[in-house]
């Protein structure tokens, strides 16, 4: 569909700056770039999320890094202690994937 070459072109460029992280549904129904979470390379970190929840909630970046830190602080306390009670085995932290 060559009328919506335009409109995505400017979305290509909007992912380019850092304005949007994909593409609209109706352009990725014809992009030949299957899809994925884009990023960019900022700050030592390829982590566009992190932005993107900090312009939606009004702080700034560093904060919400922050909690994500101590989220992930907080889940390696609680796993290590389900493992040291028993709760937990080593065999079933190991099956469930690294994202979770």
């Amino acid at each position: 569909r060559f009328d919506l070459l335009d409109k995505a072109s400017r979305e290509f460029f909007e992912i380019a700056a850092g304005q949007r992280s994909h593409l609209s549904e109706e352009c990725r129904k014809i992009s030949c770039i299957p899809p994925v979470v884009i990023g960019l390379y900022q700050g030592g970190s390829w982590d566009m999320a992190e932005e993107l929840v900090a312009r939606q909630l009004g702080v700034k970046r560093v904060q919400v890094q922050e909690a994500w830190e101590s989220a992930a602080e907080q889940m390696k306390h609680i796993g290590k202690a389900g493992l040291a009670s028993g709760l937990l085995s080593e065999e079933y932290v190991l099956s469930v994937p690294p994202e979770l």
